[in-house]
């Protein structure tokens, strides 16, 4: 917000970061996984950042075909690729990563499904990334056992992304 007082503790506009982008960003964890970043659309989401959740949670999109791409469907026909799957994040922070080169038209769902409640206390953070731009998001509640949650239903045509609903927009 253009109001908002500046959140550094000098008087100019810059930051820095690690190699080129924000230390520890989701992005980055998913690169470090083996995750492609780079395509037209990307939705990824991450957990267990405080070592207290060894849930396993499933990102999952719902084309506009109706296909599901999941952990047991990591390909579709439209090119979308579930390219990181973390079963259990032991100690570490765990990710996982769907993305498109080029990306189909139509209604797209993203949601996080608690495939596995192994005692996890915290939920999770998402980020959808449309040609360059990241929309951010935290969902900070505890997952039951197969409980599914929608982080946002999108609508993507030759005039750009628009969200249908959403959890709040972090960022």
């Amino acid at each position: 917000h253009a109001d908002a007082p500046s959140m550094l503790k000098w008087n100019n506009n810059f930051s820095w970061s690690y190699n080129g982008d924000v230390a520890d960003s989701m992005k980055q964890r998913v690169k470090a996984a083996g995750g492609k970043v780079d395509g037209e659309l990307r939705f990824s989401i991450q957990w267990n950042d405080g070592d207290n959740n060894q849930n396993d949670f499933d990102a999952h999109c719902i084309e506009p075909t109706g296909n599901t791409i999941k952990f047991n469907n990591r390909q579709s026909r439209s090119g979308g690729t579930l390219d990181v799957d973390i079963q259990r994040p032991g100690s570490k922070v765990a990710v996982e990563n769907i993305t498109w080169s080029r990306c189909p038209q139509g209604r797209h769902t993203f949601l996080v499904h608690n495939f596995s409640n192994n005692g996890g206390t915290t939920g999770f953070t998402a980020e959808i990334e449309y040609k360059g731009t990241i929309y951010s998001y935290v969902y900070d509640r505890r997952l039951s056992q197969d409980e599914k949650v929608i982080v946002a239903v999108v609508n993507i045509t030759d005039s750009g992304i628009t969200f249908e609903q959403s959890l709040p927009n972090t960022q």
